[in-house]
């Protein structure tokens, strides 16, 4: 799967993944989880942004709870493929279930709006990042200080 992933060829990484199941091959949730990020990163990547959503259902409607690189994996795609309005609600809907966000997500978000030039979106992720209890690390820190240069 992950060679097909990163050959760009997403309809065979999906096939294997889905012939593992149909022949009784039932990875655990932890390689199931794996599987469908590794999956969801490559569909973002090939700009099947579509597809990598109806995968994230799927992956819910058979009762797979994604966990936070799942989520990082969709936030990182949709920003990376111009959807920033629904990666906005993305990390709204974690936020508002109480999920953790990590500063991965912030990270991802920052750089997002960074690259856009919308920089007081990014001030304000970079100034909720202590009122959440985490600490900027040196990828948030370092796109903090880019825009010191861009005044």
């Amino acid at each position: 799967m992950d060679g097909y992933c990163l050959q760009g060829h997403m309809d065979e990484a999906m096939r294997v993944f889905n012939t593992m199941v149909d022949k009784g091959l039932h990875p655990n949730i932890a390689s199931r989880i794996a599987g469908a990020n590794l999956t969801s990163r490559g569909l973002f990547q090939s700009g099947r942004c579509r597809d990598a959503q109806e995968l994230f259902n799927e992956m819910q409607t058979v009762g797979i709870i994604p966990n936070f690189r799942t989520y990082s994996v969709l936030l990182d795609g949709l920003c990376k493929n111009c959807h920033i309005s629904e990666a906005l609600s993305l990390f709204h809907m974690v936020e508002r279930n109480g999920l953790d966000l990590n500063v991965v997500m912030y990270n991802i978000l920052i750089d997002t709006f960074c690259k856009d030039k919308k920089l007081d979106t990014k001030r304000a992720l970079f100034s909720n990042l202590s009122s959440k209890g985490l600490h900027p690390n040196i990828y948030s820190q370092l796109n903090d200080k880019i825009l010191l240069f861009e005044k």
